[in-house]
């Protein structure tokens, strides 16, 4: 990606953000040719095949990209579309501490730990004398030196009163550091420091001084704003937007929803954690079931106007009728993704498509600040189907 961008993207008026590009407008940014075009990709961790919007757009951008490089120990479905795939360390062959956890709490109310806890390990074994590999943040360090570029780290983007300000700290780009002097730069000033934490081997519970609501900053005009003007305008629009053409074609409208032990993909591929579930269930209320003369654990065709998937249907009494809710982010066949003979006709998926197959980037596109197209209360078909040639086995691990 180009090392500056102005704050404008060239489709649908979006800008940047302070996580970086929206990535509902990534697909469309890769496939606009000109000035701009996004070119090049280094996906850390992610699997944009199965959490971005619109699939077939998605498949269709990487494939467009001059380089695609994904840092991830698994051959992800993002992986198969890569140029490079640079397996890095894994956890214990690298120290590592609770900063990214205890920081969660900055992010949102219930996040992080309920105790001011702490830890720090070593690492636990050194990785196989003959691999060549690299931590997360080295591959970007090496990268940048290659190309005469001078980084630094950026701390105190997200701080709490009484907090250090924040500050760049420069890299030494000639003596690259390592993960421990990184830990150091990232830890300066904090309330426990980080020679304390490293001295407990399993941890500590720290004491946690007391919280008081400090006097306004003299200088601080900031209000709490109930009802921004702004947003609700949004939402009487959104309320009184007229249904898509087509939608009273679909009597049932697909919701997300959370599973146990995973999150997000990460999870899906462990067996321990997915056994009572090796498929991708499709909860639908039982009087619809019955109306659609459907067994639970028969295999159900779930149609959009932009491709179908299949799932196996579970009854739940707690969805309401003309629901059906599904996980999202799970896996494909890569081979079985994209345009079928008839360009204009929905395409087929393989057993275990996230619901962003479902997904059109450019029927239900809405949001003008992420430009994220509709996700959910996606209008969709139901209908019972046969089992798909390719369905996993639910009686072995994947």
């Amino acid at each position: 990606m180009p090392g500056a961008r102005s704050h404008a993207l060239r489709v649908r008026g979006l800008g940047n953000t302070m996580c970086g590009l929206p990535t509902g407008a990534l697909a469309d940014e890769m496939l606009l040719e000109g000035d701009g075009q996004i070119r090049a990709l280094f996906c850390l961790g992610g699997n944009p095949l199965t959490a971005w919007p619109d699939q077939i757009k998605t498949r269709a951008a990487l494939e467009k990209l001059d380089l695609l490089v994904v840092l991830d120990p698994k051959l992800t479905q993002t992986a198969r579309f890569a140029h490079f795939v640079v397996p890095p360390k894994l956890a214990p062959e690298i120290p590592t501490m609770t900063y990214d956890f205890e920081e969660l709490e900055t992010h949102s109310p219930g996040w992080g730990y309920p105790l001011p806890y702490a830890a720090y390990r070593e690492a636990l074994v050194d990785p196989p004398g003959d691999s060549d590999l690299l931590e997360d943040w080295e591959l970007f360090y090496f990268v940048a030196r290659a190309l005469g570029l001078e980084l630094e780290v950026y701390l105190g983007l997200l701080r709490q009163p009484g907090d250090p300000p924040g500050r760049s700290v420069a890299l030494d780009m000639q003596k690259a550091p390592t993960t421990d002097e990184l830990f150091d730069i990232l830890t300066e000033g904090s309330r426990i420091p980080l020679s304390e934490v490293r001295r407990h081997e399993a941890g500590r519970v720290y004491a946690d001084p007391e919280q008081k609501v400090l006097p306004r900053d003299p200088s601080c005009e900031a209000r709490l704003e109930l009802g921004n003007a702004a947003m609700m305008e949004q939402l009487d629009e959104a309320a009184q937007r007229p249904a898509v053409d087509g939608d009273e074609m679909f009597p049932f409208r697909l919701i997300n929803r959370r599973q146990r032990n995973t999150l997000n993909s990460l999870g899906r591929d462990q067996w321990k954690l997915v056994a009572e579930r090796p498929h991708h269930p499709a909860l639908l209320h039982p009087d619809d079931m019955a109306e659609l003369g459907v067994e639970p654990g028969a295999i159900v065709s779930i149609t959009s106007r932009r491709a179908t998937l299949y799932a196996v249907a579970k009854p739940s009494a707690d969805l309401r009728r003309g629901v059906v809710s599904m996980s999202h982010a799970y896996g494909l066949d890569p081979e079985r993704l994209g345009p079928g003979e008839d360009p204009g006709a929905p395409q087929e998926f393989s057993m275990g498509n996230h619901t962003g197959a479902l997904a059109s980037a450019e029927l239900d596109y809405m949001e003008p600040h992420t430009g994220i197209p509709r996700m959910s209360s996606i209008p969709v078909h139901v209908r019972p189907a046969k089992k798909p040639s390719r369905e996993p086995d639910p009686g072995t691990p994947p």
